[in-house]
């Protein structure tokens, strides 16, 4: 199951402890019935209305929240995929 989630610069808030950024997506609102077996198939930044795939760290709790970091706020498309 591929689920997209839209995400917006103002999901990124800054992180004084590792200096980046980090938007917080959390189990309930994901949807994967809390699963933390999922992963992150891309994410689509959007740069002028143009989307270009991105690589970004990212962390998912053991509650299934997940966590990505960013060197700055960005928007665009984030495809998450798990096989449950």
């Amino acid at each position: 199951m591929t689920k997209p989630i839209t995400v917006s610069t103002n999901d990124f808030v800054p992180d004084t402890e590792s200096g980046k950024y980090i938007a917080t997506f959390l189990a309930a609102d994901i949807g994967f019935n809390g699963t933390r077996f999922f992963r992150v198939c891309k994410f689509l930044k959007n740069v002028s209305g143009t989307y270009k795939n991105v690589i970004l760290s990212y962390e998912i709790s053991s509650s299934g929240d997940l966590m990505i970091y960013s060197d700055e706020p960005i928007a665009g498309r984030l495809l998450l995929e798990t096989d449950s």
